[in-house]
């Protein structure tokens, strides 16, 4: 990429620094009218995860695809006893409900190139205090069989492009040092300020649990 790093005093290097093109966030909102497979009396907890499985940059734009897991569980109405008259015991079971749904959506970031750029996602999961599951049709005896999920999903994308820097510096087992001495570097203390030598490695796909 671009031309060979010049050549300077010392020990120069030349290195590949993933720049900030920008970066942006977007909403979706992910409704879903779910089927219990037993009549159900409560919602004992909601678990949502959020699995980015592509981010592809454009001009000017990044697209995303991502699967958003839901997990219910529930309790059953099961036996219903009446062990005096001011206690019922309800006697059912713990069951579950995944489902998977499929979303995709884009972020508009100015100077995205496709050409050069590579998109990470910083966060993709809930937006805090946004999700709302209620039962539908419930029977007289307080049992239901369909909830509704609405929930707000929030992704924030960055656009990183790979920029050429020469670096005047002191090299370790692994690591590149500007401002380190040789000393530290044949003693293995490497600096705080010392970049891993090696290509940079972006991932394509996180996974995100709230």
């Amino acid at each position: 990429m671009g031309a060979i790093c010049p050549q300077q005093l010392g020990n120069p290097g030349c290195f590949l620094i993933p720049a900030v093109v920008g970066i942006d966030s977007t909403q979706i909102l992910v409704t879903n009218q779910i089927e219990l497979d037993e009549p159900a009396i409560m919602i004992n907890s909601v678990d949502t995860m959020v699995n980015v499985t592509s981010c592809t940059v454009c001009t000017n734009r990044v697209i995303f695809n991502a699967i958003v897991t839901k997990n219910i569980t529930y309790k059953t109405a099961g036996r219903v006893d009446t062990i005096n008259d001011d206690v019922t015991l309800v006697s059912g079971k713990l069951r579950h409900a995944t489902f998977f749904v499929p979303v995709s959506g884009f972020v508009e970031i100015e100077g995205a190139d496709p050409a050069t750029d590579q998109c990470c996602v910083e966060f993709a999961g809930l937006e805090p205090s946004c999700q709302v599951i209620e039962p539908v049709n419930v029977d007289d005896d307080g049992t239901f069989q369909m909830v509704i999920d609405k929930e707000i999903i929030l992704f924030t994308i960055k656009v990183l492009r790979p920029t050429q820097v020469t670096l005047n510096l002191v090299t370790g087992d692994g690591f590149a040092c500007p401002g380190a001495t040789e000393e530290q570097a044949a003693a293995g203390r490497i600096p705080s300020q010392c970049l891993p030598v090696g290509p940079i490695a972006l991932p394509e796909a996180q996974t995100y649990k709230r």
